[in-house]
């Protein structure tokens, strides 16, 4: 089972509850570092690091 966020980026003027409500995963800053840690950084770090955040650690 599969469950996806239904927005990945959240909107810069939204309040803390819009941000909540929406389940976005990352602010627009986030992505772009995101992005440019995947062209120029450790990719491999920063993938291991967003699955592992997708998943409960209760999971084996």
């Amino acid at each position: 089972m599969v469950d996806q966020s239904p927005l990945v980026v959240s909107r810069s003027h939204w309040n803390a509850q819009e941000i909540a409500e929406s389940r976005a995963v990352f602010t627009a800053e986030q992505l772009n570092a995101a992005v440019y840690t995947l062209e120029n950084g450790n990719a491999e770090e920063l993938t291991r690091s967003l699955l592992t955040s997708m998943v409960t650690p209760a999971m084996s």
